[in-house]
């Protein structure tokens, strides 16, 4: 949960949900144009090193599966 030292919406869980979007939306894509179509579209302004964050904890969780080329697709 988002307070005032930390907002919700820098938590990875919620970056991951458009990640997540978007693939659900386009289905695979590379990882420099998901960063590219988020940062156009998210509430707040990401880094890419946040991205990468969001995309390992994705992984992590059995969300997604990175194939050749840094391109993501949902599981």
């Amino acid at each position: 949960m988002g307070d005032k030292i930390f907002k919700i919406e820098d938590a990875l869980i919620v970056i991951g949900s458009e990640v997540v979007n978007v693939l659900q939306k386009y289905g695979s894509m590379r990882l420099d144009d998901i960063f590219l179509y988020v940062k156009d579209n998210y509430v707040k302004d990401i880094k890419f090193d946040r991205l990468i964050y969001t995309v390992d904890f994705l992984y992590m969780i059995g969300k997604i599966n990175i194939k050749e080329d840094d391109i993501l697709e949902l599981l």
